[in-house]
């Protein structure tokens, strides 16, 4: 045990108890307010590693560590701390009023309190003298190094000190196992007995513990059985122990040249006493096996023998029909007794002055003795059997009673002094031999009807019915068990491919109806479509026709527009011309005032008026052709088209006729001009402006309702278009939605095909196993059954623990004294054995028709095969093992553990060398817990402090599933045989189920008793 372990921390837990109730008087309470800081004075420094680090490891490390550090703050080192948290510095050297982390460790700051009063690390409040020496440490610069943990010296644990923290059983429920600190006390389950206590012979060599029984240095957490029950396996701190069963291994095997009948072992355990086929009888010293002496005298095989109760005499009954007595020490005959009959067998009664002899005649004979030699004097001749008397034996509590079985199938009690038979019990076929438990509160019996039976001697009743191989039995149990479990798996996988098979089928239809919806909707889609493309193509058409309307209507309003301004712009620009005429009228005269010739004055002027007169006659024509030509292009078409019907009936007007008169006149005359001229240019382009209005005045009384007809058109179109589109769309929506789910129903379908071919596969193989289970278990009922053979010889212990039986099935089976429960198998002699004898609680000899004499040694003892692990520094196992657990077929050991608040840890070793084949590093995030192998070994599951269950699966070593619901460390977790369910209990006081399949978590009922542990589980 570690020099800081159990004792120490016992001491010092009380010691801070007392502390604390002295510091109760010094501070407020720790979440009252402020802790009060003690002054520590002194001028050596203070050493981290060994003073602060202890502190901070007890309170602080599980949150502020390398691998779980909240806030960033790490508080492993000097160096670490300095480095500050996410929020700044958190220390200040040489200034520990200034430093946050005294501070908040001595609650200064009301909202940042540390450790946390709801932690779930069981961390304390630094006390007065901790946080003082906290402050000097800050104060004298915040210095020091970590070096590591020193070499350990362990210590043997204190007496007194015997938790139990681990028990495992094994598969057979023969042995169990439980840690008791470093300690492990080994039970055998049937007999309930202690065998030992595991012992590992280099502890004995270090001189820590100086007498045999510890198996570790440190408490044993955590024990499993392999499947085959042969090896434990034992975690401790940071080391495994494999420990395994060893064989039974006779003390010694002789090969005789004659097969043995009867065996006795005198008393006082020296002498071996044997009687062969050949009438001889050998003495030898039974703890080697040595012949001493032989006993001749008899002429056929020797069937009974029996020492005395003081060892100096022993008895001998012959097929000769000859009862012999000899003197042990001389090693020579002591009386001779000619029976009537051939003697099965022999017994000494009454404290050895008689003898009882068992005849192949139905007769049991007395025999008084001592009498002189060759003259023993029957006593008295008992007769109730109908067969022959086979075996007799003593009742201890009686000197004159004794028990008898004959070839009748009767065991029977008699009384000698009475001479008369007690009691009567019947076996259910030939018995072959009886024998008495010592305290003779058990009688026990053997058949040729393939049995041994042992019964309460008191009641007479049968307790218990022995027969055939524990092995056997236990084989034919676990195929039927294996059987059972076949048919369990062939009914669910015949349910499961039945409901493939049905959602195979609803697909099948649903596929069907779907693709035909997604037909129909293909074909909806094309005729929308077209719909669109004609309700498009139609909305285009009553555009273009408006546009093309509105087109011509700007057009003709264009032309008309220009037609105007140019039909106006020439009459201005000819009104223009004629009024610069009419200056002429006032240029004249300024130029006749400055001219001196008269005449030329007098002709000038005349010449002007006669100009100005002609100009002011054309003015008046161009003004009333204006007018003309601005009503012209004002009148509407209609009032055009009438003046033009009443000017053709009426012919031209007298005016006219003058106006044109003149005109000709004057298109003659030379005086026509440039005004003649504008006259007519007026006119044309009146007339251009007049036609111009004529068609816009037609387009703008028909535009509009044109216009309203075309919108109508182009509304109706849009209408059409929008509906046609949202029709499309939907159609598109439902062929989307069809595709889809169409798509969906055919992965669905492939998906649901392929898991009928796996189920289906699933239930062939489910099938072909309960066929080999099947025929499993047929072999091993055969087995079993023909295990059960004849019993020929039967013996209880001395210590009245156990019953051996043995016979035609060459083995020798022990049981259980008290209540018949198996308890070993011992394989060696290869034929029938015929006799058997116990030399102690532990100890047995047989007889066998092979020639052989065999003693075994019954003692089941375990020693340790090798160490996983160094328990040290440099061990490959960190920090305490806290589960082990053997693969199902035992060749594969798996480990978990790891440093607390720091990460778990999982490898798994080969059994055989102890070699490392995988490692798991970062399955859980907390130290591991618990392990258990699935039963096909395909997957690992386990549960840990993080208070997660994680399943691995070993081929690719990735987590296959991650089961969170638990609030507190997980600590157990376990399998179900079909690998589809799984259960974790833990801290939490419940016991969760899992589903491996869906990996959900199996609803229980709110007041379930699974959930509502009153303690951790």
């Amino acid at each position: 045990m570690l020099n800081t372990g159990i004792q120490s921390r016992v001491i010092s837990w009380l010691l801070l108890c007392q502390m604390a109730h002295a510091a109760e008087a010094q501070k407020p309470s720790a979440r009252g307010g402020p802790i009060v800081i003690a002054q520590v004075k002194r001028d050596a420094p203070v050493d981290f590693e060994k003073e602060i680090l202890p502190v901070l490891k007890n309170n602080c490390l599980a949150c502020h560590n390398k691998t779980k550090a909240k806030a960033d703050l790490i508080l492993e080192s000097p160096q670490a701390i300095l480095k500050g948290a996410e929020s700044g510095p958190v220390i200040v050297p040489g200034k520990s009023d200034e430093s946050l982390l005294l501070k908040v460790a001595a609650h200064q700051i009301e909202d940042t309190i540390m450790p946390p009063h709801d932690n779930k690390v069981a961390a304390s409040d630094l006390t007065p003298d901790e946080l003082g020496l906290l402050k000097l440490w800050i104060d004298q610069g915040a210095t020091g190094e970590v070096h590591g943990p020193l070499p350990v010296v362990w210590q043997p644990l204190p007496e007194g000190l015997n938790p139990i923290f681990a028990v495992s059983l094994t598969p057979d429920g023969q042995y169990a196992a439980c840690s008791r600190a470093n300690q492990i006390f080994m039970y055998h389950l049937p007999s309930g007995q202690l065998l030992e206590r595991l012992t590992d012979p280099q502890l004995l060599k270090t001189g820590v513990y100086r007498q045999p029984g510890a198996a570790h240095l440190d408490l044993v957490h955590t024990l499993a059985f392999s499947p085959d029950g042969n090896r434990l396996a034992s975690g401790a701190y940071r080391e495994v122990k494999l420990w395994r069963r060893q064989k039974s291994r006779p003390r010694y095997d002789l090969v005789l040249d004659k097969t043995v009948r009867a065996i006795a072992i005198s008393p006082d355990k020296k002498w071996l006493a044997t009687g062969t086929d050949d009438g001889a009888i050998q003495l030898r010293y039974l703890p080697t096996g040595k012949e001493d002496k032989v006993l001749m005298g008899h002429e056929m095989a020797v069937t009974s023998l029996k020492f005395s109760t003081d060892g100096t005499k022993l008895c001998s009954g012959s097929l000769d029909k000859t009862l012999r007595v000899w003197l042990v020490p001389e090693g020579t005959g002591g009386g001779k007794v000619e029976t009537p009959s051939e003697i099965n067998a022999v017994i000494w009664l009454d404290t050895g002055k008689q003898i009882a002899t068992a005849h192949a005649d139905r007769v049991i004979r007395v025999w008084q003795w001592p009498a002189a030699a060759d003259d023993a004097m029957s006593v008295k001749e008992l007769k109730g059997h109908e067969g022959a008397v086979t075996s007799l034996d003593a009742l201890p509590l009686s000197e004159t009673q004794f028990l008898s079985g004959s070839a009748d199938g009767t065991l029977r009690v008699w009384d000698i002094e009475k001479g008369e038979q007690l009691r009567e019990m019947k076996q259910g076929g030939p018995v072959t031999a009886v024998a008495v438990r010592g305290d003779g509160k058990r009688f026990a019996s053997a058949g040729l009807n393939r049995m041994a039976r042992l019964w309460d001697a008191a009641k007479g009743e049968s307790i218990a019915e022995l027969k055939g191989d524990r092995y056997a039995e236990e084989q034919m149990a676990a195929m039927d068990r294996a059987a059972k479990f076949a048919a369990g798996e062939v009914s669910y996988r015949k349910t499961a491919l039945q409901g493939a098979e049905d959602q195979q089928k609803k697909l099948t239809e649903r596929l069907t109806k779907i693709t035909e919806t997604n037909a129909v909707a293909e074909k909806a889609i094309v005729e929308k479509k077209k719909n669109l493309e004609t309700a498009t193509e139609s909305k285009s058409s009553a555009e273009k026709l408006l546009v093309d309307l509105k087109t011509e209507v700007k057009k003709v309003t264009d032309a008309y527009e220009a037609a105007e301004k140019e039909a106006k712009l020439t009459a201005t620009e000819a009104k223009a011309t004629l009024e610069k005429a009419l200056l002429a009228e006032q240029i004249v005269p300024r130029h006749s005032e400055t001219d001196k010739n008269g005449d030329d004055l007098a002709k000038a002027k005349a010449g002007t008026e006669k100009a100005i007169a002609g100009l002011k006659s054309e003015l008046k024509k161009l003004t009333e052709a204006l007018e003309a030509a601005e009503k012209e292009v004002k009148r509407t078409p209609s009032e055009a088209k009438t003046d033009a019907e009443k000017a053709k009936s009426e012919g031209p007007s007298k005016d006219d006729k003058v106006a044109d008169d003149s005109s000709k006149e004057k298109a003659n005359s030379n005086e026509k001009g440039i005004m003649e001229k504008l006259i007519e240019a007026v006119a044309a382009k009146a007339f251009a402006a007049g036609q111009a209005k004529t068609t816009y005045d037609k387009i703008t009384t028909e535009a509009p309702e044109k216009i309203k007809q075309a919108i109508g058109k182009v509304m109706t179109a849009s209408n059409a278009l929008v509906t046609a589109e949202k029709e499309f769309k939907r159609a598109e929506i439902v062929k989307s939605n069809t595709g889809h789910e169409l798509e969906l129903t055919r992965n669905s379908l492939k998906q649901g095909t392929d898991a009928a071919v796996k189920v289906k596969a699933a239930l062939e193989t489910a099938e072909a196993e309960k066929k080999n289970s099947d025929t499993d278990l047929e072999v091993a009922k055969k087995a079993a059954s023909s295990a059960e053979r004849p019993i020929h010889t039967i013996a209880f212990s001395p210590d009245n623990r156990t019953f051996a039986t043995a016979g035609d099935d060459h083995f020798i089976h022990t049981w259980s004294a008290e209540n018949g429960a198996a308890f070993e198998t011992y394989r060696r002699h290869t034929e029938g054995v015929a006799a058997i004898a116990f030399a102690g609680p532990d100890s047995l000899v047989s007889g066998a028709e092979d020639q052989s004499l065999i003693a075994w040694d019954l003692k089941t003892e375990w020693a340790l095969e090798r160490v996983i692990g160094t328990g040290d520094l440099n061990s490959p196992l960190v920090d305490r093992v806290n589960a082990v657990r053997f693969s199902p077929d035992g060749t594969l050991l798996a480990t978990g553990g790891g440093e607390p608040s720091r990460g778990g840890e999982i490898k798994i070793w080969r059994v055989t060398d102890g070699q490392l084949m995988q490692d798991f590093p970062n399955v859980h995030s907390d130290a591991v817990f618990s392990l258990d192998f699935s039963a096909d070994g395909k997957y690992l599951a386990s549960g840990a402090a993080d208070r997660f269950v994680k399943v691995i699966e070993l081929a690719t070593g990735k987590v296959a599933k991650s089961f969170e619901g638990h609030t507190h460390h997980v600590l157990g977790v376990s399998w179900k045989q079909d690998g589809r369910m799984l259960a974790s209990c833990g801290a939490d006081n419940a016991i969760k189920i899992w589903d491996f399949v869906t990996g959900e978590r199996k609803k229980t009922p709110a007041n379930s008793a699974l959930e509502n542990f009153s303690k951790e589980v």
